[in-house]
């Protein structure tokens, strides 16, 4: 499992790659935050974990053992969320149990910055396919994009109309300061997303 958080309060990125047993990687991700390394991998990131107090735990679930046993092999397993909270700090984080029967090894895209990323008055988290997140600099991109003086719609359009001409396949989840946000996707992928204000929540599908 692999997970990252990002805030703009402190503008610093902290992450596990393929951490194991533990409950909410997540967790670990921000703890790593106070630290003078940020992102960790592997058996390193799994004893930091337990270090700091998290229990073993079996992450395995029915429907993903079904999966692995019929040999299915998934294209993505992500979820996300970016949140501006009432101090305008925004705040993205992603994690990920990976695509399965990856070459043991492999690094995701959800604890890079190509995956998770929030500065510039921006946040924003992707899900799809981490090789092509990652060739495409994505959630970086676009957060760039918006520092250079584009609205988050405007960021978002021109580097998915780049993804869906270098046949690149992913979507995400976007919001500014001002609370404007945005939901973008190439043609072939299907971004489940919902969107929260106060106690009112609105659920869609993209």
């Amino acid at each position: 499992m692999s997970s990252a958080i990002m805030n703009t309060a402190n503008n610093i990125f902290s992450g596990v790659i393929n951490i194991e047993r533990v409950k909410n990687p997540i967790e670990v991700a921000w703890l790593l935050a106070g630290e003078q390394h940020t992102v960790l991998s592997g058996i390193q990131a799994t004893q930091f974990a337990r270090e700091k107090g998290f229990e073993e735990y079996d992450p395995i679930t029915v429907h993903r053992l079904r999966e692995f046993k019929r040999r299915e092999k998934g294209r993505s397993g992500t979820v996300g969320a970016v949140a501006l909270d009432a101090h305008s700090v925004i705040c993205a984080g992603t994690s990920t149990g990976g695509m399965g029967f990856e070459i043991p090894g492999r690094v995701s895209d959800s604890a890079t910055v190509a995956g998770t990323y929030a500065r510039n008055n921006m946040g924003i988290s992707c899900t799809g396919i981490g090789e092509d997140i990652i060739n495409h600099a994505a959630a970086a991109r676009i957060a760039v994009r918006v520092a250079d003086g584009r609205t988050l719609q405007q960021a978002a359009e021109n580097t998915f109309a780049e993804a869906e001409r270098d046949g690149f396949e992913y979507g995400c989840i976007a919001l500014n300061g001002n609370g404007d946000w945005v939901v973008q996707q190439t043609r072939d992928v299907t971004t489940l997303y919902a969107v929260a204000s106060g106690d009112k929540q609105q659920n869609f599908l993209a």
